[in-house]
């Protein structure tokens, strides 16, 4: 998992001026920005491969997969397991 104090250690920059300067950037904090990202590739996987749940979570950086499952409702509005049905109802 990266959080906070390991990208500003990556970047060489203090954690306060990474999230201001990255808030500025792309409107969103670093960490909703990743989360995001990760959500996105859930997506693609969920759409693409028949994958489970617990190898998607792995794969995508959440070392927990009842918080992947938080993290995708709260961005998608359903869990991933409804999404890729509805996916593949289409």
């Amino acid at each position: 998992d990266i959080d906070l104090d390991k990208l500003s250690e990556l970047t060489f920059l203090n954690k306060y001026y990474l999230v201001h300067a990255f808030n500025q950037y792309k409107g969103i904090s670093p960490m909703r920005y990743l989360i995001q990202r990760r959500i996105s590739e859930a997506k693609f996987l969920l759409e693409t491969t028949s994958y489970s749940m617990n190898d998607i979570s792995a794969i995508i950086g959440f070392s927990n997969q009842n918080y992947f499952t938080f993290a995708f409702k709260r961005e998608i509005g359903c869990s991933p397991s409804t999404y890729r049905k509805q996916f593949l109802k289409t």
